[in-house]
């Protein structure tokens, strides 16, 4: 459903990334402490990879090596990809667990649909999402493709 800046950034062999794609980002500062293993951008943050766009006040990401095992974004966070947009004031990435987990209002839109929840998990390497405490609004001509398309 969602392949989001997470997955873009940190897993170079997922078959749901641009791989030969580089990373862009702009914020109104970083500051990276290597004895800790950490890298933090704030103010303004924008992250691109290619049709991907992250937006946020502050990311924050913990590493070993080269690669960034865990991020955390937070203050008005917004995840788009093609036609799928995801908002929330907090987001977390576990590259271990291959999980997203929005909260703070979070929401997921889609050509019209609008599902949205306490707490919305994200299993990306198999594309399981679980909503607690849903409540949505959706196209009933999407939910009608839905269907004849299961069938």
């Amino acid at each position: 459903m969602l392949m989001l800046l997470l997955i873009a950034m940190t897993a170079p062999n997922g078959a749901a990334t641009d791989t030969d794609e580089k990373v862009h980002i702009s914020a109104d500062r970083v500051e990276i402490i290597h004895r800790k293993k950490q890298v933090e951008f704030t103010g303004n943050v924008l992250v691109k990879r290619g049709g991907l766009t992250l937006s946020c006040e502050r990311l924050y990401g913990q590493y070993d090596g080269q690669e960034l095992n865990r991020l955390q974004a937070e203050g008005a966070v917004t995840v788009q990809r093609d036609n799928i947009k995801a908002t929330a004031q907090k987001a977390i990435y576990q590259k271990d667990k291959q999980t997203l987990i929005l909260t703070g209002m979070p929401t997921l839109t889609k050509n019209g649909s609008r599902l949205l929840g306490q707490r919305i998990l994200i299993w990306l390497s198999s594309e399981r999402v679980i909503v607690e405490k849903p409540k949505g609004t959706f196209d009933l001509k999407q939910l009608e493709m839905l269907k004849s398309n299961s069938q």
